[in-house]
């Protein structure tokens, strides 16, 4: 069986202007780069790093590739009719715009091109045309090659075309119209193409350009796909269940619906026999979802969950038929809210002289500093916050100290999608650690900043290092708002034919599907 691509993690593309269905009904594609306005992009501007048509991405591994034009004076891709060129030939020049490689630069090391197709595309066949190829090759240098080679989705070499040009020669037999070598590869499940351009010399020409590529576009997997539906607690249509194959792997894609946005999945089981029979069960025929080959256990509220199966390991005859059975623990879970803030009773204070204690509020202390009681004369009074604390020392003793803050607060371990902000003042100044990681800082006494900061399910440690620069008030003070998500309802899921659902005997609900391969397009 000859491979054709392997897909980590796959989606179905829509493309704009073309359905894709399968190597049988491909596509004829060609570009010939006149509808860059479309594109966004102009003459002289690159053109990596995007895909043309939503298919073909263009990148240059020596330079960066642009946009040429027939006979532009800036942009040319060769001069041979502005009267300017030493070798002019009357066939030698694009009918209209092209890609090629900056003027003026060194071209003795050669130059790669590499044509990436999009998602899951494939093709059977890949050709483009070479501007005066031969022009770009003066006397006093040696030959010139250009080579195009087709690779499958594991890099293998499945096609070659090239063609060599000697010293001083004009060059291969062009078209008699417009001066353009053809070159093509040929083969089933092209997955990218790379162009060499070997030899040549520094000068003020661009050299070759390419233009007129076309390719017959095709995405294998449309043609296999297969959609079951996901049912919970037997008759919530919770999520779907995708299967389809390439000609090297299996997938099975759970996903929950768009309208069941709350619930997330846990826990995947899945497992594959030619009969139903194949699958564990036990004496009574009811499945086994924690003895079946695939899956995962250990999934932390995910929408989706992707796993790829060799086809090398399937049963044999399942390109004839087989049977599957999709078990998923899905889970619903609300959305919450939590605040903290600092206060005397839950923040800690360390010294430099290794002193340590409970934070005093600071209008309880004797200091008795400027705010909160003139909140605008720092440009606080809009801020909102927790109270204003510091640790108990004499402002005449000690006035310049840095202070190390611990704030431990605790989010339920079942959480996800945990979030949250924090917003902080100190006087004079701060440096903010989040689990021991770096959060921010602030040298600025007046300033409320707020810094985004993303807690652990469990126990979290809120660091700040405030220093007291001189012989003046201090005090801190913030406020930690935290969303996440929590379980607060659960069901077993079961995948099967949305028409026409086929049970296990027995008294667990569980049922499984059948699904057809399409072995025949790798052959």
């Amino acid at each position: 069986m000859k491979k054709l691509r392997t897909i980590a993690l796959l989606g179905l593309i829509a493309l704009a202007s073309i359905t894709l269905v399968s190597s049988a009904s491909a596509e004829m594609i060609c570009i010939d780069f006149e509808d860059n306005a479309s594109m966004g992009v102009d003459v002289a501007d690159s053109v990596e790093g995007m895909y043309w048509s939503d298919i073909l991405m263009i990148d240059c591994t020596t330079d960066n590739a642009l946009l040429v034009a027939e006979n532009d004076s800036t942009v040319i891709a060769y001069n041979a009719n502005d009267g300017t060129a030493s070798n002019v030939y009357p066939q030698g020049y694009l009918t209209g715009n092209g890609v090629a490689l900056p003027a003026t630069r060194a071209k003795d090391g050669g130059d790669v091109f590499e044509f990436t197709f999009n998602g899951t595309i494939l093709a059977n066949n890949f050709s483009l045309e070479l501007f005066d190829f031969g022009d770009w090759n003066p006397s006093s240098v040696s030959d010139l090659n250009a080579t195009l080679v087709a690779y499958d989705i594991d890099d293998n070499v499945i096609d070659t075309d090239s063609f060599t040009i000697g010293a001083g020669a004009v060059g291969p037999a062009y078209d008699a119209e417009n001066g353009l070598v053809p070159l093509k590869v040929e083969a089933l499940g092209i997955a990218s193409v790379k162009l060499s351009l070997n030899g040549g010399e520094a000068g003020t020409d661009y050299g070759a350009a390419i233009d007129n590529i076309c390719f017959d576009a095709y995405d294998p997997t449309l043609s296999t796909l297969s959609t079951y539906c996901l049912f919970a607690g037997q008759d919530i249509p919770i999520g779907t269940v995708d299967v389809w194959h390439d000609c090297a792997n299996l997938y099975v894609k759970y996903m929950i619906n768009e309208s069941y946005e709350n619930w997330y999945f846990t826990e995947t089981h899945f497992d594959i026999g030619i009969e139903a029979s194949d699958i564990p069960q036990t004496k009574k025929n009811n499945p086994i979802p924690g003895q079946f080959a695939y899956g995962n256990d250990n999934l932390h509220y995910v929408t989706e969950y992707l796993e790829t199966i060799p086809l090398t390991d399937l049963p044999d005859g399942f390109c004839d038929n087989i049977t599957i059975a999709t078990h998923a623990a899905v889970v619903k879970i609300g959305g919450f809210e939590e605040e903290f803030f600092s206060n005397a009773a839950d923040v800690n204070w360390t010294n430099a002289s290794g002193g340590t204690g409970l934070a005093i509020e600071v209008e309880d202390a004797d200091i008795g500093p400027r705010w909160p009681g003139e909140p605008s004369s720092l440009g606080y009074s809009d801020y909102e916050g927790g109270d204003w604390i510091w640790y108990p020392y004499e402002l005449s003793v000690d006035p310049i100290e840095t202070v190390n803050f611990t704030h431990m607060f605790e989010i339920p371990d079942d959480a996800a999608h945990i979030d949250g902000s924090i917003k902080i003042a100190c006087d004079d100044a701060y440096v903010l650690y989040l689990n021991d990681e770096y959060i921010g800082e602030d040298a600025v006494w007046s300033n409320v900043t707020s810094h985004d900061i993303y807690p652990i399910a469990g126990q979290n440690k809120l660091l700040i290092t405030a220093d007291n620069r001189g012989d003046n008030k201090a005090g801190l003070n913030y406020l930690i708002q935290i969303n996440y998500l929590e379980q607060i309802e659960d069901e077993s899921a079961w995948g099967a034919d949305c028409e026409d659902p086929q049970g296990f005997e027995g008294n667990n609900w569980a049922t499984y599907f059948t699904y057809d391969p399409m072995c025949e397009l790798c052959e």
